[in-house]
């Protein structure tokens, strides 16, 4: 007969000295288990906020240049054309943004000048995921010049 003598298993040192109660030896992949979808799911909604912002910072830029190459036209259709011109040469630079899912009114008074943008952020894959609530659905940015003197 062949006695194990030193070469127990650690199974069974475990339960000869009474300590499985004590064997922790998989908890932490318990508990990364545990962790791990709030953990992807904070790193989600960060990819998510950041593009959102990324986005509303993006148009009211382009806002801001369309309506400040506005004030070098002479008449109201010179004016709309720089502007369309403008949001159409900046817009491909926002990645994911065109002149089709974005909106744009200009409202031009003879005094103030106002160009409006919306882009419905839901269209956007990075955003489209349901369980992470966005600020608003549609992202609207406004910029207003003058056009007369003081």
């Amino acid at each position: 007969m062949i006695t194990r003598g030193l070469w127990k298993t650690s199974l069974e040192r475990q339960v000869n000295r009474g300590s499985l109660r004590r064997n922790t030896t998989g908890a932490a992949v318990v508990e990364f288990a545990l962790v791990l979808p709030l953990l992807l799911t904070i790193l989600f909604a960060i990819v998510v906020y950041g593009t959102y912002f990324w986005r509303a910072h993006g148009l009211q830029q382009v806002a801001n240049d369309a309506a400040r190459v506005a004030i070098g036209g002479v008449t109201k259709a010179e004016r709309k054309s720089l502007v369309d011109a403008t949001i159409a040469s900046e817009l491909p630079s926002l990645g994911g943004i065109s002149t089709t899912t974005v909106t744009t009114n200009v409202a031009d008074t003879g005094a103030v000048l106002t160009v409006t943008l919306a882009y419905n952020a839901q269209a956007d894959l990075a955003t489209a995921a349901g369980f992470i609530p966005l600020p608003s659905a549609m992202i609207q940015r406004v910029a207003v010049v003058r056009l007369a003197g003081l």
